[in-house]
Order: C-alpha cells, then sequence, then structure tokens
C-alpha cells in the first residue's frame, strides 16, 4: 500500500505526517508520527474522542453559533491534548502515533460503527508503517476513544490508557437516569443527607462509605450512587445490547489480561465507568486494571469554570507516561 510522508525535525525528536488511503472509504487517514531522540522500543497510538476529531485532539477556543461566538475554553484559545500527551510520551522514549476522524454518519449508531472501522483500519496501517508489534505497542483512547481503542485493536495492545472512558460498559439509560434511580431506591434521599447518613452508620468505620464514594473526595455524586447501583446489581456485560453481536468493550478488556489504567474526572458523569470496570475486574480475576479518580477535574481531565474547560492537567499527563513506561519496563523483565 503507497504512503506518502513528510519529515519534520526539530531539536527534540522527529515528526512524520503521512496519509495512508482508507480501503472502502472515501476518506483517508490522516496521522502524525512523533519520534524521541532515543527510541525504547515501545510505540504508543491515540484514539481521539467524540465522532470527529483531528490528530492533535483540537477543542477550539470558541465556535459560531448562529452568528455569535460561543466560548468553550477558559482562555477561549484551543486545546491540543493529543499533542500535549504525544509529546510527554515522546520525551519518555516512545513513538507516538495519532489520527483524526474527519466525518461522522449522521445517525450516532452508524456514526460509531463507521469510526471503529476507521480506527481498525488506522491501527493496522499504523503498525504496519511502524513495524511494530501490537504487544510492544500502547493504545491511550479518551471518551468514544477509549471504547474505540479496545475494540479496534481487538484487546491485543501491550496496555491500555483509558481516559474518562464512555461507553465502556452497558449503564442501562445512562448515569442521570440510574442516579434517579438509585436515590429512590435509598428512600429519595438527597445525595447530601445519603451521605450523611451513611457516615453516621458506618460508626467510624468508613468502608460503608467508601464502596459508594469512588473518588474519595468525602461526598457522594450522581455517578457513585448509579455505579454501586450497577455494581450491586451484578450485570455481566456480555453483549452491547445496543450493537448485536458486540462485545462490550470492558468485556474485551478483561478477558484480554492486558494492564490497564483509567482516569476518571469526579465532575464528569462518564466515572460511572470506573467502578464497573473495577468490580468487573475483580470478578475476573484481572489484577491489572487500574482505576485513578481526579476529583477537581471534569471529562477533559483538566479544570472547569463556568461550563468551560482547559487543558488536560499535566498530572493527568504524567500519570500517563508513568504507566507507559511501568509496561515497557515489565516486558524487559519477563
Amino acid at each position: 500500500m503507497a504512503i506518502s510522508a513528510a519529515l519534520f525535525c526539530s531539536p527534540v525528536f522527529g515528526q512524520d505526517r503521512i496519509t495512508l488511503p482508507n480501503d472502502g472509504s472515501q476518506d483517508a487517514i490522516h496521522a502524525v508520527i512523533d519520534r524521541p531522540a532515543r527510541p525504547n522500543g515501545w510505540c504508543v497510538v491515540l484514539f481521539g474522542g467524540g465522532l470527529t476529531h483531528d490528530a492533535d485532539w483540537t477543542l477550539p477556543g470558541a465556535v459560531d453559533n448562529n452568528g455569535e461566538s460561543l466560548q468553550l475554553t477558559i482562555d477561549a484559545r484551543p486545546t491540543r491534548d493529543g499533542r500535549a500527551i504525544a509529546a510527554a510520551l515522546c520525551d519518555a522514549g516512545f513513538t507516538v502515533a495519532r489520527f483524526g476522524i474527519e466525518r461522522g454518519a449522521a445517525d450516532p449508531l452508524q456514526a460509531f460503527e463507521s469510526t471503529l472501522d476507521f480506527s481498525r483500519i488506522a491501527w493496522a496501517e499504523l503498525l504496519k508503517y511502524l513495524d511494530a508489534a501490537p504487544a510492544r505497542t500502547i493504545a491511550v483512547g479518551h471518551s468514544l476513544g477509549a471504547t474505540r481503542a479496545i475494540l479496534a485493536t481487538d484487546g491485543e495492545a501491550g496496555g491500555y490508557v483509558l481516559l474518562a472512558g464512555a461507553y465502556l460498559s452497558p449503564t442501562a439509560t445512562g448515569p442521570r437516569a440510574l442516579a434517579h434511580r438509585a436515590l429512590e431506591s435509598w428512600g429519595g434521599e438527597p445525595i447530601g443527607e445519603l451521605a450523611f447518613r451513611v457516615r453516621s452508620e458506618a460508626r467510624g468505620d468508613w468502608s460503608a462509605f467508601s464502596a459508594v464514594d469512588a473518588d474519595a473526595n468525602g461526598s457522594l455524586s450522581g455517578w457513585e450512587l448509579a455505579a454501586h447501583e450497577r455494581v450491586l446489581s451484578g450485570v455481566e456485560p456480555e453483549r452491547d445490547e445496543f450493537r448485536p453481536g458486540m462485545k462490550w468493550a470492558s468485556e474485551v478488556l478483561i478477558e484480554s489480561g492486558r494492564p490497564a489504567l483509567s482516569i476518571w474526572g469526579g465532575l464528569d458523569d462518564t466515572s460511572v465507568h470506573g467502578p464497573l470496570l473495577s468490580a468487573l475486574a475483580k470478578r475476573r480475576g484481572h489484577e491489572r486494571v487500574e482505576c485513578v479518580y481526579e476529583p477537581d477535574l471534569g471529562h477533559n481531565l483538566s479544570t472547569e469554570q463556568d461550563g468551560l474547560v482547559g487543558p488536560i492537567e499535566e498530572r493527568v499527563v504524567a500519570g500517563i507516561v508513568a504507566f507507559a513506561m511501568q509496561v515497557s519496563r515489565s516486558d524487559r523483565d519477563d
């Protein structure tokens, strides 16, 4: 398969900008390869979130909304979290590949399936271009990209980083509806009153409260109550009822036995999937799945102010790099 590539060098690392033909689609795969000055023999592939994204995971500072500017970021400047993650990993010796998905279908279900197919091709072609083995390549995905990272690689990557992973497991009608049902099952108590009651009944034993307080911030949110109810129900995510015949990403991950780091923001309803993933891993005896919660961050794993978001927090990026280094080193130790 023909590949066009241009090499751009910087004092820190080299960069390939490549175009990979996408069989069966008129949309080519545009990707960026970030090359370290001192390669460690491992690769990372980034899977952006949503149904469309570029290789940098750019979020514009503002967008046009019927002729008016609608601000999205705190400082009204774009964020490029994919680029930031790639640079940090590259500095640590990893060769990093990232690609864009430029167009999605109008129907969300059809759009997900098409972006998953696109991601499967991108994964395969990028591995060919890099001459990399799946077992020595780490997949990093944000939001819906975390689900695509697992499914597109068939659980064969050397490790996974799931950033605010969306739709990893079944949550019925969604976090908010589940939270409402959870409150009803506890007598309709407001979250604050429920937290106080659990504390009082614990009488110094915080195990009952901590079983619900996933992000350990001393308070309970809707997604924590939703997750707790779902965990108690013991539902096994064997098949995705919305996509017949397809397994849930959490199931594929657990069956793979691969090490995984998932990072969740306490301000984000999507974090309902964190406790569900932990519970499934525990039931199946998968001991290499770690869930980390950042109580003060939102879905972009950034600070939020009045609905506006900032760039991904440096401590989150540092956690990604630390995990990747741990996985690569454990391979050398085996």
